[in-house]
């Protein structure tokens, strides 16, 4: 009886405790409901500023007379280091040569500098940064001085630039020109700079055409001679033939405008030419043997292909021995231990300065069949 009194006790105890945990919630929740409609009714709130960094104090500024002077003294001051940029860029202020010969004053440079520094022209140029023909002149003997003493290349190819930069800007077509452009030809030939001499020779050609070869004898008839050459050893053999066939059209398109033959030195050049593509090795080494001037400079483009054929006909003609002495001018060499480390280098034996014929045509034939049979041995 006691056990079932206690427990409809404990079963009461539950259902108030229950009932009291749904009050509550339920309470709760209205209050949570009530709180959310408030805030949704309510204005926003205005959001704070953000805070300034530490030190940092903003306020406004006052443009008075003070400070109105100093903006202006900034402003000036950037006006004249935009002056001094445009006049070291050769703009703005100065005069160029355009605008000189525009105002039909004399078109004609005012530097005093001996030596200048070649650079590509990125805008019209100044007066002041060109030099007057006068003042070109003694540039050029300095050159030639420097040349000789020295041997500069890079030094004298930059110095020539400059002086044709500065008289094609004046469009000065005198003597002076000829003799600029003739010196740095030839620089280029004895420094083996074969696209500078083409550069060159190209300016000549446009010097001559406006009539500069009446007043420097000569010159015409050597480098006419040093074009022919040049067409004559450059490129492949159906190359060569065209370029050759072009310059000699031209070369006698500009003899006959002249009213003259060709020149001994182009006379040279031509049979030359004749000899080397013939293949008359000992006429070629009689012809490289007179060379006039810098032809042998030319000459030596030319060497290479016709050695071949001789050293094979000095093979095919010969028994037992040639001397040194006598092969050396017609393979075109100066000395005879140049001649023999080629020879040596070809396959061929050479002894007591001879040439030994039989030896040598082993040597040779060894030589080329060596690549040969090293190819079918790697197959």
């Amino acid at each position: 009886m006691a056990k079932r009194k206690a427990a409809s006790m404990f079963e009461r105890m539950e259902e108030l405790n229950r009932g009291f945990l749904l009050d509550a919630s339920s309470a709760h929740a209205a209050a949570a409901l009530q709180a959310s409609a408030k805030l949704a009714a309510a204005p926003p709130a205005p959001s704070a500023p953000a805070p300034a960094p530490p030190g940092a104090v903003i306020r406004p500024l006052r443009l008075d007379a003070q400070e109105a002077a100093r903006r202006d003294e900034r402003r000036a001051r950037f006006q004249e280091e935009l002056a001094a940029g445009a006049r070291a860029a050769g703009v703005g202020q100065r005069e160029t040569l355009v605008q000189a010969r525009r105002a039909g004053a004399a078109a004609e440079g005012r530097s005093t500098a001996l030596e200048r520094e070649f650079l590509r022209l990125t805008a019209l140029p100044a007066l002041e940064d060109v030099r007057p023909p006068g003042l070109l002149a003694e540039s050029l003997a300095l050159v030639k001085a420097r040349w000789v003493q020295d041997h500069d290349y890079a030094y004298a190819c930059a110095q020539l630039k400059s002086i044709r930069q500065d008289l094609t800007v004046q469009h000065v077509t005198s003597p002076l020109a000829v003799g600029v452009y003739e010196t740095h030809a030839r620089v280029a030939l004895e420094a083996g700079d074969w696209a500078e001499f083409r550069q060159c020779h190209a300016g000549l050609l446009r010097l001559w055409a406006d009539g500069a070869e009446e007043v420097v004898p000569g010159s015409a008839d050597e480098f006419e001679a040093y074009g022919v050459l040049l067409a004559a050893a450059g490129g492949a053999a159906s190359r060569q033939a065209s370029a050759l066939g072009a310059e000699l059209r031209g070369a006698a398109a500009r003899c006959a405008a002249r009213g003259t033959g060709p020149g001994p030195m182009l006379r040279h050049a031509l049979a030359s030419v004749a000899a080397h593509r013939a293949g008359n090795w000992r006429e070629a080494a009689r012809l490289a043997a007179a060379a006039p001037r810098m032809a042998s400079y030319c000459l030596d483009l030319l060497r290479p292909g016709l050695r071949d054929h001789a050293f094979a006909a000095i093979l095919s003609a010969y028994a037992t021995e040639v001397e040194l002495g006598t092969l050396a001018p017609w393979l075109g060499f100066a000395t005879l231990k140049a001649a023999a480390r080629w020879l040596r280098g070809q396959g061929a034996v050479v002894s007591r300065g001879c040439l030994d014929v039989r030896a040598s045509r082993q040597g040779v034939r060894a030589r080329r069949a060596a690549p040969e049979c090293n190819g079918r041995e790697g197959a």
